[in-house]
């Protein structure tokens, strides 16, 4: 047949749709009362269409049964060449949203809805679960599922499924009141047990199928304390649950989980687990003594009364000499305890790898610790989306009042950063405004944090006032030429002449000058950002958190890292502030019998050490 031909028949077929009717009312007039209908759908596809069609059926008075058309609904198959079977699932994907569509938007209630496809492939689909299939036929296989149950699904022969009519398309003719398109293949208006349909199939390998491998290594199989381990979070969790387990264990009664968890439980929980860890190095030293000693000789391990593994043996001697104890245990690399505990101290800040590594080995000493933070640090969300990567500048040479010796808070940076939303004491709707003011020593590079409650002078004079009663005032004074510090310059300036205070400004428009002070705020902002994130926190609670953001900058290392056993613990500003790294209760490392002579050789060893070993590295932090 030539186009000219195709195209008369086609218009000649248009003409002929003005006479084609439906029945507005599917539901017949001697339809038997008390019985719901049911829904009948029917799908199929081809390379060419894909659809569904469904019909409504009445039994009626005399015991007969009426189909009539509900909706039908047709898509053309995609451009891109995809397999039957997909096709198939697609259009059984469109015959349940048809149907949900159809008893949503209706008023009729059905007794039973039927699917019928005449694809023993998908209706084997339909029986199994999603997850064993490739994502196009899970996807589809999961949405089929989701609002039907696989018993409502059946297959039937292709000859049988009215459905081809979609793909294979019929003439206006063809689809009258009275034809088979509007009433339904016959067998619906027959008993349910005549109609040939079946829900048995004979399909053993369906198509879409991934193969499920399951690699198993039997050499590094984890350990029972490493999946426990795994199970928590946080290295704190870890010791407060293992703490309760062990009440339990040694009192031998379950109602011990419910009792108050005091230091010594954390304390001896956290023993266990060195123990445990512990046992890999043990193992290595039974099974290959020449391995263990070309591993760990260097660190001089040794086995303690305790039966843990520690490292410092040749300064054994000088340990107590030290607050923080330089005797310190001995863990793996590979190990969900080592690895828990690098993830916690690493959390604390964010910090750089050094620094991480200095407060780690402050109380253990890991094998390999700095490529296991290496990783932790590369694999940390925050850190990524925090750290930007900055162009390398040339620094400039350090000003005199940052190399040389002086007490603490003598030369001090300040500046002011935010704004910070508060909200109302009282009226907890109240909203406000406050200002972050950060005091930086140049000398110890100890910081002080407070919050003014505005951007003018007299409430950074406030701010500045707390500081110096706890402090002490300064002799000089750095800042930039800030917009309240420049137009409030002269009061400033008499205010410190009054207290032997001298203030200096900074080149405007130069922040570079004040740069020590823009580092810092930069890693504060970051501290509080993880502390606080989209919270509006109110005046005073602000205030809790800049005074704990202060001691967790203090607590940071500055100088030089240690990096062997007897390099001793890293050194912190609150070293030189509380005579500790940290401001947790200290180990307490003088015995009755030390000499006040001695405690007073250790003070002085301290200060020595600060300013010898840490000096040429300590002010570039």
């Amino acid at each position: 047949m030539s186009e000219r031909a195709e195209w008369i028949d086609l218009f000649e077929d248009l003409s002929t749709t003005s006479s084609v009717e439906f029945r507005r009312c599917v539901k017949p007039l001697d339809a038997k009362p008390g019985i719901l209908p049911s829904l009948i759908m029917f799908s199929d596809a081809s390379e060419k269409a894909l659809g569904a069609v469904a019909y409504v059926r009445y039994e009626q008075w005399d015991g007969q049964f009426s189909s009539q058309i509900v909706a039908s609904k047709s898509r053309v198959a995609p451009i891109e060449i995809i397999s039957v079977v997909r096709l198939e699932l697609s259009a059984a994907v469109m015959s349940k949203r048809l149907a949900q569509y159809i008893i949503n938007e209706t008023r009729i209630k059905f007794d039973q809805v039927f699917y019928i496809v005449d694809s023993e492939i998908v209706r084997a689909m339909v029986q199994k679960q999603s997850y064993g299939f490739k994502t196009f036929a899970a996807t589809r296989i999961g949405e089929i599922q989701q609002d039907t149950e696989p018993q409502d699904w059946w297959w039937c022969r292709g000859e049988v499924n009215i459905a081809d009519a979609i793909t294979r398309g019929m003439n206006p003719s063809q689809i009258g009141p009275n034809s088979e398109w509007q009433r339904g293949p016959e067998f619906l208006r027959q008993p349910v047990e005549n109609w040939p349909i079946e829900q048995s199939c004979n399909i053993k390998t369906l198509p879409e199928r991934v193969k499920i491998v399951m690699a198993v290594n039997i050499e590094e199989e984890d350990s029972l304390a490493d999946r426990i381990i795994r199970r928590q979070s946080k290295y704190q969790k870890l010791l407060r649950v293992t703490a309760r387990v062990l009440k339990v264990y040694e009192k031998r009664r379950l109602k011990s989980i419910l009792e108050e968890i005091e230091v010594k439980d954390t304390k001896g929980a956290e023993h266990f687990w060195i123990k445990e860890s512990n046992k890999i190095m043990i193992n290595l030293l039974s099974k290959d003594k020449t391995k263990f000693d070309k591993t760990y000789a260097r660190l001089g391990p040794k086995i303690r009364e305790d039966g843990v593994i520690v490292v410092g043996e040749r300064i054994s001697r000088n340990v107590h000499f030290s607050y923080n104890k330089q005797e310190v245990p001995l863990l793996p690399y590979n190990n969900a305890f080592t690895k828990l505990y690098a993830k916690e101290i690493h959390s604390k800040g964010h910090l750089g790898v050094q620094s991480t590594v200095a407060k780690i080995r402050s109380k253990y000493w890991i094998i390999d610790v700095q490529r296991m933070v290496k990783s932790i640090k590369y694999h940390c969300v925050t850190c990524r989306r925090f750290e930007k990567n900055t162009a390398a500048q040339k620094m400039g040479p350090l000003p005199i009042t940052r190399l040389k010796p002086s007490p603490p808070w003598m030369y001090i940076g300040v500046d002011l950063f935010g704004p910070f939303t508060t909200r109302g004491e009282v009226n907890k709707r109240a909203r406000g405004k406050a200002y972050g003011v950060v005091f930086d020593c140049f000398v110890t590079r100890a910081v002080y944090i407070d919050i003014a409650t505005d951007y003018s002078t007299d409430a950074f004079l406030q701010v500045f006032r707390k500081f110096v009663s706890l402090r002490g005032y300064p002799k000089e004074i750095y800042s930039d030429a800030g917009t309240q510090l420049s137009a409030a310059a002269k009061q400033l300036r008499s205010f410190g002449v009054n207290h032997g205070t001298t203030w200096k400004f900074s080149t405007p428009d130069a922040p570079w000058q004040n740069g020590v002070i823009e580092s810092l705020i930069r890693g504060i902002k970051k501290a509080l950002s993880h502390a606080i994130g989209g919270q509006v926190l109110a005046f005073s609670e602000l205030q809790t958190v800049m005074f704990e953001v202060a001691n967790l900058t203090n607590e940071r290392p500055i100088g030089k890292h240690p990096t062997d056993p007897q390099d001793g613990s890293y050194l912190s500003p609150n070293d030189l502030l509380l005579g500790r790294s940290t401001g947790k209760v200290p180990d307490e490392p003088w015995s009755d019998n030390v000499s006040i002579k001695d405690r007073l050789k250790f003070i002085q060893c301290l200060v020595n050490g600060f300013w010898k070993s840490g000096r040429g590295i300590i002010f570039l932090h």
